[in-house]
């Protein structure tokens, strides 16, 4: 058992992230409170972490484009099976929708 620094409840270890940092190897607050932590955080800075994301992401666009063409030839079954299942579901939209009309 463990407490945690923000609620100061007891949980089992298994309601903690693991922290290599940490003496126990656990972080000090539990995954309950690490989420609404994060999730308040990201609320309250939400523009000034989307503008961060966008200029990495055209700081590092050659970067993951080459990281995306990678993945996709690693994954390439997967891929395919995904473009095979998608065709048939937006065929079947286009067909209703063009009944619709």
């Amino acid at each position: 058992m463990k407490i945690c620094n923000k609620c100061h409840i007891a949980k089992s270890y298994a309601k903690f992230s693991v922290n290599n940092d940490a003496k126990d190897h656990y972080h000090y607050f539990c995954k309950e409170c690490t989420r609404s932590y994060t999730r308040d955080y990201y609320q309250k800075n939400k523009d000034k972490i989307i503008k961060s994301n966008r200029e990495w992401q055209q700081r590092n666009f050659k970067y993951m484009q080459e990281y995306q063409k990678i993945y996709r030839e690693k994954h390439k079954e997967y891929f395919t099976q995904y473009q095979k299942i998608y065709r048939k579901k937006s065929n079947n939209r286009i067909r209703y929708k063009s009944i619709l009309k």
